[in-house]
């Protein structure tokens, strides 16, 4: 499969082959150029002082716990409310459960579960190698939260 550059040079040369001269082509990297302007900012966060990795940690922090304090609330509601909604409707006899597939789903909820338990190790290896900017995110998450 060709890369993402390789089919963009080649859609450049097809349209510059086909076109006359009376228009131009606009060369578009906005992954490229995000990501440039990102690494220019951040650099490479693993390498920074303790400090740098704490405040930035805490910054992300922050902002994470404040949106997730802001969308949180809707998002329970609904959720409530699609619960109750949901109880009604099979106390009425509109909802059948079927407590086979309940249990197949289960079941596989259980393999998944051990999947998750391998990505836990990652999280705690980069927490443990990242001490500072976890800290600090943790902070500011728990400040955001109560913003």
């Amino acid at each position: 499969m060709p890369s993402l550059t390789d089919t963009a040079e080649k859609v450049k040369d097809l349209v510059q082959e086909n076109l006359s001269e009376d228009f131009i082509i606009i060369e578009s990297d906005s992954d490229r150029n995000i990501n440039s302007v990102v690494q220019r900012i951040m650099g490479d966060i693993t390498a920074a002082s303790a400090g740098r990795q704490a405040a930035i940690g805490g910054v992300t922090g922050c902002v994470a716990g404040y949106l997730t304090n802001k969308i949180g609330r809707v998002v329970g509601l609904s959720l409530a409310g699609t619960f109750i909604l949901f109880q009604i409707a099979q106390h009425k006899g509109y909802v059948k459960v079927n407590w086979t597939q309940v249990q197949r789903a289960l079941t596989k909820a259980k393999a998944e579960a051990r999947i998750d338990e391998l990505k836990l190790r990652q999280i705690r290896n980069f927490v443990e190698d990242n001490f500072f900017l976890s800290t600090g995110f943790m902070g500011g998450f728990a400040v955001g939260l109560f913003f």
